[in-house]
């Protein structure tokens, strides 16, 4: 683990009565847990009404929305196989921000990292389920193209000055957990306020969407639930 890492890492442990997903992918770069920067929990559910919970892959990367069904559906597999899909739905030049603005500390993962970290996820972690709820979509116009008369800064971007992005904000629920030596159900529980960046691939075969940019928002947990002790 490099100096900046463990810098990040050690900045991370304040709060340790929730886990962020910024905490989890610290952890996860390097290959291992530790169990001082992010809560052990077991935690129960989240049943909501309207969010992506597909146990099917859908056919096709058509919309933004296929994506997200994707991503679902990964997680919940997690294998090897769907490691290697999950790399392939990261554009080239994807990027990962942990920009929380109740939390000073910062984390960038190019998409090389994001790989390996999601690969040691899948490899240490037995069960995974995600759900992620829409609240809003908008276009982010390149700095370089044509947009509407009036446009404010935040909706231009100079990181793809050339091409137009849809972003959807999400509240993604997503838990990892392993059971322990008594039986017991824990691991991991990050319920957050996410930003998922996609473009479209006009270059590939069938034109699909890919994801270009998970930004981390707000968490919106602070809590420990203890389950089977």
């Amino acid at each position: 683990m490099g100096g900046r890492l463990r810098k990040l890492l050690s900045g991370f442990r304040g709060d340790s009565s929730h886990c962020t997903r910024a905490r989890l992918a610290m952890l996860m770069f390097a290959g291992s847990i530790s169990l001082f920067a992010c809560d052990l929990l077991n935690q129960t559910p989240i049943i909501r009404e309207g969010g992506f919970a597909a146990k099917q892959a859908p056919l096709s990367l058509a919309t933004p929305d296929s994506v997200v069904k994707m991503l679902v559906y990964i997680f919940d597999r997690h294998t090897p196989e769907t490691a290697r899909q999950f790399a392939d739905l990261l554009a080239p030049g994807y990027v990962y921000r942990y920009d929380d603005p109740t939390d000073q500390n910062q984390l960038e993962l190019d998409r090389a990292s994001e790989i390996r970290v999601y690969e040691n996820i899948f490899r240490n972690f037995e069960t995974i389920s995600a759900e992620f709820i829409v609240e809003s979509r908008w276009t982010e116009y390149g700095s370089a193209m044509t947009y509407p008369a009036g446009t404010t800064t935040r909706y231009i971007s100079e990181r793809h000055p050339n091409e137009n992005w849809t972003v959807l904000q999400v509240i993604g629920d997503m838990e990892f957990s392993n059971t322990d030596e008594q039986a017991r159900i824990v691991g991991y529980r990050v319920f957050q306020r996410f930003e998922l960046g996609f473009r479209f691939a006009s270059a590939t075969p069938d034109s699909t969407w890919q994801l270009a940019s998970w930004t981390d928002r707000e968490s919106l947990i602070s809590a420990r639930i203890t389950h089977g002790e």
